[in-house]
């Protein structure tokens, strides 16, 4: 009888800084949310969207500063799920990771969906006639998902090295478009009035309240380097700094690329001119100012950022069930990692059978259409932000609880948590104002507080049992072999 040590646990050592800031700004995906979901902050705050971004940029500040914060003192594959247990206790930590498990696993699928549509609207722009490229969005989701999830399981060298370079990539290409722009002049002269705050008081109060919301959706996921905690060099230095860094380079861009467009159409066409086209500003906008089929040059870049948001939040997600497994909140078998690659391999597979029930229950509801694919894209990513929103508003009081308890100063106690918990406030009050969603997003706030319901209560009992030591062990056993 011999025994054979297998390693078990995340490869650590593995990521660097540029990798940390490559999984973050891939969570978020700066060169996609500046185009296609600051296309929506635009449709209600016209001409002043630079100015709501900038505003939301600020109250993200605070989240990012505390997430930042509390990655100094905690290091693992949990993200806020552990930060939130250090500010306020075992149970709701695990409601705030249960937030996060919920709108992850929603949210993943959603972004292959996009993937594959933004695809398919690429090659619909470059290559019309051929319907086997353009005419269904199902098979561009198989594919991307199944190199996708390859990529996440290979291991989280190969996939932040790939995240780098599309980001890179994606984030030069957009930057040349929005230079090219301002550079000339825009149509009557650079906006730089619509950066000015007050400028959104002539918007509306309802408008206002939708235009705030909407864009604090445009910086979800940038706190993605924690959940690679496990993983990275001195995680306690490398995580907070490229938290802090990847926040600053995305409000930065954010800011740059509506003030661009906003100068491109002039501040009174703006808003319908993107709210209605979307990423067809890229192609109309690049015809005037920089050179025809630079645009199609830019879909394709978005289409590549679609891709590289769903590895970067596969990641996220795969490191987040693998933890709760961990800690006896899920079956024990999300705990096992790869032997080879070191990578939580059951749980990359749990997360594929998510996103191929979603594709297939969504092409069935929605069709194979680029439309079909942006509803079904936009139900389940504002079911599973909600869930993102919350947690994040737990990490806000979070912080207060935990800057009261151990005396950490005005800003980490107070103006942090102030500014986390009333951005991510505004954003909630988004899914009832300025009216209820439309079909088919009626019910995808319902279905988001029901989750958020059930799941808190289950997180809660399942923290109780761990409490008492009917949980899981935290550890797996040495695997023996004769």
């Amino acid at each position: 009888m011999s025994t054979k040590h297998e390693p078990t646990g995340l490869r650590a050592n593995s990521v660097r800084t540029p990798g940390l800031i490559a999984q973050s700004l891939g969570a978020d995906e700066p060169q996609l949310s500046a185009v296609v979901v600051v296309a929506s902050v635009a449709l209600f705050a016209g001409g002043a969207t630079p100015a709501a971004l900038l505003i939301a940029a600020i109250g993200i500040a605070g989240f990012l500063y505390l997430v930042a914060k509390f990655s100094a003192v905690v290091g693992d594959a949990g993200g806020l799920y552990t930060i939130a247990t250090e500010g306020l206790g075992r149970r709701a930590g695990a409601v705030t990771g249960w937030f996060m498990v919920y709108g992850l696993v929603l949210i993943v699928p959603s972004l292959f969906i996009a993937a594959a549509f933004l695809t398919q609207a690429f090659f619909a722009a470059v290559t019309p006639g051929m319907t086997a490229l353009s005419g269904q969005w199902i098979w561009w989701a198989v594919v991307l998902t199944t190199v996708g999830l390859f990529v996440v399981f290979r291991g989280v060298t190969v996939s932040v090295t790939l995240l780098l370079a599309m980001t890179f990539l994606g984030l030069t290409a957009l930057l040349v478009f929005d230079l090219a722009i301002l550079l000339q002049g825009g149509l009557e002269g650079i906006a730089w009035g619509s950066l000015l705050p007050w400028n959104l008081g002539g918007i509306g109060a309802t408008a206002l309240f939708a235009a705030l919301g909407l864009a604090v959706y445009t910086f979800g996921g940038l706190e993605g380097s924690v959940y690679l905690a496990e993983e990275a060099e001195a995680p306690t230095r490398t995580v907070p700094r490229a938290v802090l860094i990847s926040g600053g380079i995305a409000s930065g861009f954010f800011i740059l690329t509506a003030l661009a467009v906003v100068s491109g159409y002039g501040t009174e066409r703006v808003g319908e001119e993107w709210g209605t086209k979307v990423s067809g500003v890229l192609l109309e906008l690049s015809d005037i100012y920089l050179f025809p089929g630079y645009g199609q040059f830019l879909l394709a870049m978005v289409a590549l950022s679609g891709f590289s948001v769903a590895i970067a939040n596969a990641n996220s997600t795969v490191r987040l069930l693998y933890s709760w497994a961990q800690k006896g909140l899920l079956p024990r078998s999300l705990a096992r990692s790869h032997p080879t690659h070191r990578t939580p391999h059951v749980a990359t597979a749990v997360v594929a059978v998510a996103v191929a029930v979603a594709v297939v229950f969504f092409f069935a509801w929605q069709g194979g259409s680029a439309a079909g694919a942006f509803n079904s894209f936009t139900w389940l990513s504002l079911a599973g932000v909600f869930g993102e929103i919350l947690a994040y508003l737990m990490v806000g009081v979070a912080g207060f609880v935990y800057g009261r308890r151990h005396g950490k100063g005005l800003l980490f106690t107070y103006v942090a948590p102030i500014l986390c918990v009333t951005v991510m406030g505004l954003a909630l009050v988004t899914y009832f104002v300025p009216a209820p969603p439309v079909a088919p997003f009626t019910w995808t706030p319902v279905v988001g507080a029901g989750l958020a319901l059930v799941g808190g209560i289950y997180a809660v009992r399942a923290s109780t049992r761990e409490e008492r030591g009917e949980a899981l062990p935290t550890t797996l056993p040495v695997q023996e072999s004769a």
